[in-house]
């Protein structure tokens, strides 16, 4: 009969593995969803092919700047949440298996802000005056009016002589770009650079077990489990 009992019995095993699965699954694509929402991941498609019209060029300029300065979106990545909020209540966890994947997820574009400063900062120790030459240029890329990046060329007499302009908005986003891109890759791609991804990554693992989960988090996890 108690073997009966015990056969008969539901096994709990499955069902939590694949909570926890499933829980990785949506911090991994929080985390992909965060870097396709990066500036250059978005705009980088201009640097081929630039729009004919000022107005067109500057949305992206002007956009950067605004996420830079009202989001501390550092190189471009949105924080997913308020830098208020991620800097709150830390306790040891009791369920840390379900408190890390959850704070991913919600963290998602803070975490690589942070990721992505600390390598540029540490890139910036190993390489300063390429680092501070690069952030010169992207801030006067962001601040300068486009009038300041006109260009006068001279033309041959095939072509009517004289000068043509080149530049302005459009010339202003090729180097905004340009700049941009030499700044991740610096950061990404020096060995400085990479020793700082990696001391960012142990400080985001820390911060993802020991940050107390929101409310509104808890109170969704309690719903799933209700139904």
């Amino acid at each position: 009969e108690l073997v009966r009992l015990k056969r008969s019995r539901p096994s709990a095993g499955p069902a939590p593995l694949a909570g926890r699965m499933s829980a990785w699954q949506a911090a991994a694509g929080a985390l992909q969803g965060s870097l396709r929402g990066a500036w250059i991941y978005r705009h980088c498609g201009l640097l081929l092919s630039p729009p004919g019209d000022d107005r067109a060029c500057e949305a992206p300029v002007e956009e950067l700047l605004r996420s830079l300065s009202a989001e501390r979106a550092v190189l471009g990545v949105r924080p997913t949440q308020p830098w208020s909020e991620f800097c709150g209540e830390f306790r040891v966890p009791d369920h840390p298996m379900e408190r890390v994947p959850s704070n991913i997820e919600r963290y998602a574009g803070n975490y690589l802000s942070v990721l992505l400063g600390c390598a540029l900062a540490l890139s910036w120790m190993s390489h300063p005056v390429l680092v501070s030459v690069a952030l010169g240029v992207h801030t006067l890329c962001l601040l300068g009016p486009p009038e300041m990046f006109e260009v006068k060329m001279l033309q041959t007499k095939s072509k009517g002589g004289g000068y043509k302009e080149i530049g302005g908005a459009r010339f202003r986003l090729i180097l905004t770009l340009l700049v941009h891109i030499l700044l991740w890759a610096v950061s990404l791609l020096s060995g400085s650079g990479r020793r700082g991804f990696l001391l960012a990554m142990a400080v985001c693992f820390s911060h993802a077990l020991f940050r107390v989960r929101h409310w509104t988090t808890m109170a969704k996890e309690k719903f799933k489990k209700a139904m």
